[in-house]
């Protein structure tokens, strides 16, 4: 093992990319949980709880985050979705 020392800003540079990754993971399971509650498996309460930030996001742009949101989540509902 080596007791080289870590460059100084190594830990916030892990920490911005666990946050960007965070991130990615929820936006990215807006598409399965919308599944979810579409089947009964999650309630449309918790999902609306949950994806409240994305959902005020997307209301209030309508030229990029709502339609990525539209395309994603229909995506997601469609008869080709994953299971």
């Amino acid at each position: 093992m080596s007791d080289t020392p870590k460059s100084p800003g190594h830990a916030e540079r892990n920490t911005v990319i666990g946050i960007v990754v965070a991130l990615m993971l929820y936006v990215l399971s807006v598409g399965p949980a919308y599944r979810w509650g579409v089947r009964g498996e999650l309630s449309f309460e918790t999902c609306r709880a949950i994806y409240r930030p994305l959902s005020w996001l997307a209301e209030r742009d309508p030229t990029l985050t709502r339609p990525f949101m539209t395309w994603y989540v229909d995506l997601w509902l469609s008869s080709n979705a994953p299971r």
